[in-house]
């Protein structure tokens, strides 16, 4: 359908729309626009445009930066490539702070939101293509970090669904979430306080994966943080399922006790590894939102 090509497309638009997109953002968000657009692609009009980022992750980094003896291969994903570099350069300053090698390269979306729409050809051909681009690096770097869960559990688990082949138990090896790479390494270094208090949601493709809360532990190191661990259900969005028109009532529903939780807290920010719950929690809450990386980028 229309609906599903458009939001499973962030990739081409960033890579290619980018640029204009600050032009038109003014004309999307008039309510005429989103009425339309909800005509005619399903995407709910009350759901305020989700912006791309004039200039993406990969044309403000070099692909290798660091020195380090340990090399890593970052897998940034679509968000934080397109639509928040700032997590992108969050991590790769985070990780070069820390001793590591970081290599960006040239990359394609993990294929997951393909998959949830049923697109099976489409997302096996984006997991040949990033291997085309940086499957000579698999056997130089110690990790494949990611700093999105959903593309986490995509590498390490769907793509070897896609192609049974052993390079993909070679990179379903290497695939760590970004946290249970930092948390030790923070051990040897002096961190900065960080005087404020967030609200943490853990996402549920985190949850399905190796120590899931290895996130709320790195950041119960930082000096003068407080972390409020939610222990929350599904934020109500599941990956572009509640940005439909037809599920936007359900999706705020289901999203509606997590938003409560937040509210109870007092806390200062939100906190999650996903980017549609960041979505989800910017759209419906009423608190700002942070990737757990970017507090490290301050406390480093």
């Amino acid at each position: 359908s229309i609906h599903s090509r458009i939001v499973t497309s962030v990739e081409t638009i960033g890579r290619y729309g980018g640029p204009l997109f600050g032009l038109a953002e003014p004309v999307a968000e008039l309510d005429i626009s989103r009425k339309f657009g909800e005509a005619f692609t399903g995407i709910s009009a009350s759901r305020p445009v989700v912006p791309i980022s004039r200039r993406s992750l990969f044309h403000r980094i070099n692909s290798v930066t660091g020195k380090g003896r340990r090399e890593v291969l970052f897998f940034s994903g679509c968000y934080a490539g397109y639509m928040r570099p700032e997590i992108g350069m969050s991590l790769i300053r985070v990780l070069t702070r820390l001793g590591f090698a970081v290599h960006t390269p040239n990359q394609h979306c993990c294929g997951l939101p393909l998959l949830t729409k049923g697109m099976a050809d489409a997302a096996r051909e984006k997991v040949h293509r990033n291997l085309d681009n940086w499957q000579h690096l698999l056997s130089r770097v110690d990790h494949i970090v990611v700093t999105c869960s959903s593309c986490g559990l995509a590498l390490a688990k769907e793509w070897s669904y896609l192609l049974d082949e052993p390079r993909m138990r070679e990179v379903a090896g290497k695939v760590v979430h970004f946290s249970r790479l930092v948390q030790p390494a923070m051990q040897r270094i002096d961190l900065k306080p960080v005087p404020m208090s967030t609200a943490y949601h853990l996402p549920c493709h985190l949850k399905m994966q190796a120590q899931p809360g290895s996130s709320v532990s790195m950041l119960g190191s930082v000096p003068q943080l407080v972390v409020n661990n939610l222990n929350s259900h599904c934020c109500g969005i599941a990956g572009t399922w509640g940005m439909a028109a037809k599920n936007d009532a359900l999706s705020r529903k289901i999203g509606s006790h997590l938003l409560d939780l937040i509210e109870q807290s007092g806390a200062d920010t939100a906190v999650t590894d996903c980017p549609t719950c960041e979505i989800q929690l910017m759209q419906l809450g009423n608190r700002p939102v942070m990737h757990p990386v970017e507090i490290i980028a301050r406390c480093i």
